[in-house]
């Protein structure tokens, strides 16, 4: 708690001093006023931005992801559909959840097709956007 006395204050004395966080566009980058930059922890800087600017936290805990842990840990893993399927069984199916505009069907349909096996593909459509 000791590292946080006196930060209230801090930015009510000096507003015009956290402005150029609250304008940046990646605010998580720049320089805590006074001593605050070295009196705060990554993770408490994260939640200053967090009360500051809550409308880009997703940057800026990817951001926060990056420096502590790696690139690694923000990168997507590449999609195998091989492996996915050699995971699948017939009572462990393949379920594909799917954002507007997205359509792994011809990917499923060739990658079929390169099988020695028959493979019987059932497509189900639920929309869960009117729930």
């Amino acid at each position: 708690m000791i590292k946080w006395q006196g930060f209230s204050k801090a930015v009510a004395a000096n507003p015009s001093k956290w402005k150029h966080i609250y304008d940046s566009s990646q605010p998580f980058k720049e320089a805590m006023p006074d001593d605050w930059g070295s009196r705060l922890t990554s993770f408490q800087k994260l939640l200053i931005i967090r009360t500051i600017r809550p409308d880009i936290l997703v940057m800026c805990v990817n951001s926060f992801v990056h420096e502590i842990m790696g690139q690694r840990y923000i990168e997507p893993p590449t999609f195998d559909l091989s492996k996915v399927y050699y995971d699948s069984t017939p009572t462990t199916p393949l379920v594909f959840i799917l954002s507007p505009g997205s359509d792994p069907m011809a990917a499923l349909l060739k990658f079929a097709e390169g099988l020695k096996q028959q493979v019987k593909l059932h497509a189900y459509l639920i929309d869960v956007s009117q729930h």
